[in-house]
């Protein structure tokens, strides 16, 4: 009878280790509150972590890393003082915080994407979100080599793209006029995100592929 126990512990056990490997291991980015950028490079086994972690690009090997079921811990020194670390893999983005600044003070870091896909792939498709003051915009994009094409769609007005640009996992456009004046935008992707920064409008919209 314990045996057969043991052995049913195991199988609900091994599937929790083997999600942690398999979610965890990978490269993500992201931003701390105050706009810091980082990068995590992680390898995780049934208990240790290891890999790298990069801030504002000083790559550091972390130490001491640990996994325990969907989270985890390292330490990395920076600036000759070691700090203690900590992240928890939450769906499909890692909540990741300074053991000294607590959960309050964590980044969120998105799955990065794979470059080894093309553009065309990678942006090509409809975005949705909304503007800071409440407005749906909808953005249509087809890439081909470095030229986008496509139309911007706010608050229901379809906008035409005159000029849009690709370059990596950034991209510039000109769309028609809406309200009596040109669109101009950038963007860039974050994860699977796309971040929109409109000429005018200080604040990045965060679109979501609309699957």
């Amino acid at each position: 009878m314990k045996k057969i126990l043991t052995a049913t512990m195991i199988a609900l056990v091994l599937p929790v280790f083997a999600y942690a490997q398999s979610a965890m291991t990978g490269k993500w980015q992201g931003k701390t509150p105050n706009g810091f950028q980082i990068e995590l490079d992680l390898i995780a086994t049934e208990k240790e972590l290891t890999g790298t972690f990069t801030r504002n690009g000083q790559s550091i090997t972390i130490a001491d890393g640990k996994v325990a079921k969907n989270t985890f811990t390292f330490r990395a020194t920076m600036n000759d003082q070691t700090q203690g670390f900590t992240g928890e893999i939450d769906a499909d983005q890692i909540k990741f915080w300074m053991d000294r600044q607590g959960p309050s003070a964590a980044a969120v870091l998105k799955r990065a994407v794979d470059m080894k896909r093309g553009a065309e792939a990678r942006l090509t498709g409809t975005w949705q979100g909304t503007t800071a003051s409440g407005r749906p915009l909808v953005l249509d994009l087809k890439v081909d080599g470095q030229q986008l094409t496509g139309r911007l769609t706010l608050a229901q007005q379809p906008a035409d793209i005159t000029e849009g640009k690709v370059e990596g996992q950034t991209f510039s456009l000109t769309a028609d006029a809406l309200d009596g004046r040109p669109v101009i935008a950038k963007g860039r992707l974050v994860g699977e995100d796309l971040e929109l920064t409109v000429q005018g409008v200080g604040t990045p919209l965060t679109l979501k592929r609309v699957k």
